[in-house]
């Protein structure tokens, strides 16, 4: 790319400071307007004098640059685990890439701007490479290394980057002799080294700072891993899933007073829940698909500090071991996902816990819907998951007009029992007016009269009734007065044709709607243009001659997103990304999944890519 450098001459610095003047002092004052005339400080106003003698927009100050780019992340990235995401994101790449390109100020902007990368070595001298990227960029925080199995050679370089504090590295290679030279990177606080096959954890000796450790997937990594945990004095966060350990090795942790996430899942034969007995300070524990008992249940009694317990996949545990739940008060967020052996008289137990706020039962399959009287009382619960395998009755689902304080209720694949289950019965849901969320796919109904629930659901923004074939043109009509709505999958409800989506007109926030599946043809078009917000629409590949168009959808629609959906996904493929080989795809065959248009997905270019900056400019 040529680089776009401003004139220095007083004309262009002239016409860059009087036509964004305003802007410039907006950026300094975002709670001021009118700048002079609302009596914008004199430092602001000065600013911009600078700017405009110094050489216009050539040369704005970098606080100003700085804010520019927070402005420019995505805010829901950084609500994620690691703010460093928002670092990452396409829109902040794409402006530290393109600074670099238009004069030396901006360069050096954006080489201190640059916070987080995610570089591509694969075809370059990895060793110079990563010289260029230690000897240039360090203000660097994060740094995502994988795809390389010369990696592990080249560690000693991160001594370079003072500001390290997160580090993620994937690939097999990598030795525990090689890890060690991360002993020298003085302020690393986050390690992840998750599917690594052959490390055992020697290095960690080196790595006594570490507040978040995740090793999961690493297969070696054992009882002899864990010993050197115990010395640490900061760790606040372990993933050591689907690995080695056993309950033996987990009493290395009762000297890590500072520790408040575990995470021992997929531990499978080994982790029995012995060993967890005295971590007494965690605040959330994952030991889900391990082979806990009621035994075992028993050792958690006394962690009384728990907020987060997740047992999923816990085959072993009864409603005699879900008795010790009692003790735990405080627990906020519990998972009994495919837990097999629990009934609803277990969940007596549960109805107990008066803090909890998000409660999972998905294919918790002797569970059928009496149980669910005991889940009144808990007034804090805002999300409940009761999908997959269950045979729920008509009382049942009626208990769950209670819970008022629901925002998400998810129902989805749960087999209702035809005789006992009435739309009465979901009709009571209506009662549920806080839900912003709501999945009745592949859920049994006899008639679209149940969707009369709908009309009271006004807050409603995601609902899902994909695969149900008892939704008629008529039942749409229910929708008309769900102005919250931004999310509407109603693939494959065989029974809505184009005269039903006129109901959805009024649905002015709707951002995605799905439709693949149903009745819908070109004439559909004249309701669809009608959603103000729409940005994806979702159909099913033309296959007859009054299916809709997608040529027309282009037309009609040009600033929507289109995706195709194939039989049997769960995701849309976007047209982007189908038009390559669309043509090679038996339509009828079933896809396992849909794929996003993303194309920043891939490497943008034949070189590398840091997360803005090409090594190869100056």
């Amino acid at each position: 790319m040529k680089r776009v450098r401003p004139h220095d001459g007083a004309s262009s610095s002239q016409s860059a400071g009087e036509g964004g003047r305003s802007k410039v002092l907006k950026a300094a004052n975002p709670g001021t307007s009118g700048a002079v005339e609302d009596g914008a400080s004199a430092q602001a106003v000065a600013e911009e004098v600078a700017v405009v003698s110094i050489g216009g927009w050539g040369h704005l100050p970098h606080h100003l640059m700085d804010m520019v780019k927070e402005k420019m992340k995505d805010t829901g990235e950084l609500m994620t685990r690691h703010s460093f995401n928002a670092e990452l994101s396409r829109s902040v790449k794409w402006m530290l890439k393109n600074c670099r390109l238009v004069n030396q100020h901006w360069c050096k902007w954006a080489t201190a701007a640059t916070h987080a990368l995610h570089p591509t070595l694969l075809g370059l001298d990895i060793a110079s490479g990563m010289a260029m990227i230690t000897g240039r960029f360090k203000s660097v925080t994060a740094l995502i290394l994988e795809l390389d199995p010369r990696i592990g050679s080249v560690l000693g370089y991160l001594e370079n980057l003072p500001n390290l504090t997160y580090l993620y590295l994937s690939h097999d290679s990598i030795t525990d002799a090689e890890l060690g030279a991360l002993g020298k990177t003085n302020n690393l606080r986050d390690l992840n080294l998750r599917t690594y096959q052959h490390i055992r954890g020697e290095w960690l000796e080196k790595l006594m700072a570490l507040s978040r450790l995740e090793v999961g997937y690493c297969p070696e990594f054992g009882d002899e891993g864990l010993a050197f945990l115990s010395a640490m004095s900061f760790l606040e966060v372990l993933d050591i899933s689907s690995t080695a350990i056993s309950d033996v090795g987990l009493r290395s942790l009762e000297l890590v007073t500072t520790l408040r996430e575990l995470d021992v899942g997929f531990c499978h034969e080994k982790v029995k829940g012995l060993g967890l007995k005295n971590l007494t300070f965690l605040t959330s524990l994952n030991a889900g698909c391990c082979s806990i008992s009621d035994e075992g249940m028993v050792s958690l009694e006394g962690l009384s500090s728990l907020l987060t317990l997740v047992l999923c996949g816990c085959k072993h545990v009864t409603d005699v071991g879900l008795r010790s739940l009692s003790f735990l008060k405080s627990i906020t967020i519990l998972s009994l996902a495919s837990c097999d052996k629990i009934t609803d008289e277990s969940l007596a137990i549960v109805g107990t816990l008066d803090a909890l706020q998000r409660l999972c039962l998905q294919n918790c399959g002797l569970i059928r819907g009496k149980g669910l009287r005991y889940l009144d009382k808990l007034h804090a619960l805002t999300n409940l998951d009761l999908s997959g395998r269950h045979v729920v009755n008509g009382a049942g689902v009626m208990y769950l007009e209670g819970l008022t304080s629901l925002l998400s209720l998810d129902l989805s694949s749960t087999e209702m029992d035809e005789k006992e289950v009435t739309d009465e019965a979901l009709v009571s849901l209506g009662s549920l007016w806080a839900l912003t969320k709501l999945d009745l796919s592949y859920v049994w109904c006899s008639t679209d009269q149940c969707l009369r629930c709908l009309t009271a659901l006004v807050a409603l923004k995601t609902l899902s009734i994909h695969h149900c074939d008892w939704v008629s043109d008529y039942g749409l009509g229910f929708f008309a007065g769900l102005r919250a709505l931004t999310f509407l999958d109603m693939r494959y409800c065989n029974d809505i044709t184009d005269a039903g989506l006129v109901h959805l007109t009024g649905l002015k926030d709707l951002n995605e709607l799905r439709i693949a599946g149903c009745q819908i043809s070109n004439a559909a078009l004249q309701w669809l243009v009608e959603l103000a917000s729409l940005k994806d629409l979702c159909i099913k590949p033309k296959k007859r001659a009054n299916d809709i168009d997608v040529d027309a959808c282009r037309a009609v629609l040009p600033n929507v997103k289109l995706a195709y959906y194939f039989e049997g996904c769960d995701d849309p493929m976007y047209e982007e990304l189908v038009a390559g080989f669309y043509s090679g795809i038996d339509q009828d065959s079933d896809w396992g999944e849909w794929y996003e248009d993303d194309p920043e997905a891939c490497d943008e270019s034949d070189g590398p890519d840091f997360t803005g900056p090409d090594i190869s400019d100056g």
